[in-house]
């Protein structure tokens, strides 16, 4: 009789890499049972009776992610009798990690949801050798009743709002109703956006923005599925994470050959272009048994970003924007994102869309908790949760004036002193020092000046110039005016929340989400 066996290895295949089973994950001898498994049409990827990898019709592209509590939780409602209740204390990941979509949707769907409380105090306290730690993470308390929920089922949201009380006082002022925010949501609306529930935490003016730009504006499909990026763009846009490349210990720090060569970018802290790296990775293909061998991840799209001409990348833990450069470049794994194509237009216009106030203020509300030490935006959250403005022939002319302003955006980071100082007839390669007076830069050799005129800039340039003694880096010195640059991403802003919300009537209604953006 095999029957007990099932769940022996349910459990020990889940604890062991939770909560996903797979043929090719059993030992030789076991081979024989998992085929009887198939023949009992056992699902191996549920775990008690949920699938904790993809919800119904739409299929994850990428290997199963292990979550620890998802099974707990799955275990925990499995194990109750029908009506029967359980409250957990689970991380507050549950509202909008990605790949707990599923344990979202089998919540909303097959169990009545009473209350979840949400604290941004410390649960877990007194932990450690010493027990005098705190487990920093974000928490929340969810009840579960297993029963269908009814139709017009409301869940009860309590957002505690004090940050620094322990749990006993958390849960004291929770039953007097201190210190608390309260809401209700139907269950029903939690099942139709099981994509992410953090907004349940916000104000309701906040949540109401966010349910109508959910709504109201285009899916960023249009880009990402080609079918669509081709009738609308007549181009494709590669969205691509990174690849199987060991960085640590093979960087070159100069490349033999720069046309066969990927530049490994450093993302800057000020800046929106990439101008510096880490190293160089040579761009092999072929020779698996090469230390450069570029080897692909189950996600990657083929090469085909890294042999697309513009890029947008952004860091996948804590972005502080989003970056553009026609730059090869390569990065390993999960570290830097990116979207790729040959249609320059349409990747200004997605790196304006994606460095607007209103897309962060999406992408925060969304996705950030307050304990959590990191914000991560993948390339799934930006197709999931970003919307794009409708186009028509209305509006046009505004999304025309957004790439022209970007284009010039992006050139303000291009320019080089000398473009502001002709050196034509200056041949020496080393100097003492260089200082601006007058609007005219004097360049100091054993005790000789050279003097050349400034044609813009020139208090921008006495801020660059410090300690640099010669010609090629001096030469080669980025010229960034800053507030120009602000001036022109201000007007690039406001056009881009002219497109999202021109067509609205009310303005008080747009005065309002103005205000809620720019909290």
């Amino acid at each position: 009789n095999e029957e007990p066996r099932i769940n022996r290895y349910r459990f020990d295949y889940v604890v062991g890499n939770p909560p996903y089973i797979g043929y090719n994950q059993c030992a030789r001898q076991d081979i024989q049972f998992f085929v009887w498994l198939r023949k009992k049409k056992v699902k191996l990827n549920d775990v008690y009776g949920i699938n904790l990898h993809s919800i119904p019709n739409y299929p994850k592209r990428y290997r199963p992610n292990p979550n620890l509590y998802a099974f707990f939780v799955a275990l925990g409602i499995a194990l109750l009798k029908d009506k029967g209740r359980l409250a957990y204390i689970i991380p507050q990941t549950l509202l909008f990690a990605g790949d707990l979509d599923t344990l979202r949707y089998h919540l909303s769907k097959f169990v009545t949801i009473r209350k979840i409380i949400i604290s941004t105090s410390n649960m877990f306290v007194d932990r450690g050798l010493k027990q005098n730690k705190p487990v920093a993470t974000s928490s929340l308390i969810i009840f579960i009743e297993k029963i269908p929920p009814a139709k017009l089922h409301e869940t009860e949201i309590i957002y505690y709002k004090s940050t620094n009380d322990d749990v006993k006082t958390v849960i004291k002022n929770i039953k007097n109703n201190k210190n608390i925010v309260k809401n209700k949501i139907l269950q029903n609306t939690l099942s139709k956006n099981v994509t992410n529930w953090n907004y349940i935490i916000h104000p309701k003016e906040e949540i109401k923005f966010l349910m109508d730009y959910k709504r109201q504006f285009e899916d960023f499909s249009t880009y990402y599925l080609h079918d669509f990026s081709k009738l609308d763009f007549s181009s494709v846009f590669y969205f691509d994470s990174g690849y199987a490349i060991d960085e640590r210990n093979k960087l070159l720090e100069k490349p033999q050959n720069e046309d066969n060569y990927y530049f490994f970018p450093k993302l800057p802290a000020k800046n929106y272009t990439i101008t510096q790296n880490r190293g160089f990775w040579k761009n092999e293909r072929k020779n698996i048994n090469d230390k450069h061998f570029i080897k692909l991840r189950q996600a990657n799209q083929g090469y085909n970003l890294l042999d697309s001409t513009y890029k947008i990348l952004w860091s996948y833990s804590n972005p502080k924007r989003f970056y553009f450069t026609n730059k090869k470049v390569i990065w390993p794994r999960n570290q830097i994102n990116a979207i790729g194509s040959e249609n320059l237009n349409e990747i200004y216009y997605l790196f304006a869309i994606l460095n607007s106030p209103i897309t962060n203020f999406i992408l925060q509300k969304l996705l950030k908790s307050e304990h959590e030490k990191n914000l991560q935006i993948s390339t799934s959250s930006v197709k999931k949760f970003i919307k794009l403005p409708k186009i028509t022939d209305f509006n046009r002319n505004i999304k025309e004036k957004v790439i022209k302003l970007t284009e010039e955006f992006i050139k303000t980071e291009n320019n080089k002193l000398s473009d502001y100082v002709n050196f034509d007839n200056f041949l020496i390669q080393k100097f003492d020092n260089v200082i601006v007076q007058d609007n005219q830069l004097i360049i100091c050799k054993n005790e000789k000046k050279y003097k050349f005129e400034i044609s813009n800039k020139a208090e921008i340039i006495t801020e660059k110039i410090e300690k640099i003694t010669t010609r090629s880096v001096l030469k080669d010195l980025q010229i960034i005016d800053y507030e120009e640059q602000a001036q022109v991403k201000k007007q690039i802003d406001n056009l881009i929340f002219t497109l999202y919300f021109n067509t609205k009537d009310d303005k008080k209604l747009i005065e309002n989400y103005c205000c809620l953006i720019k909290k």
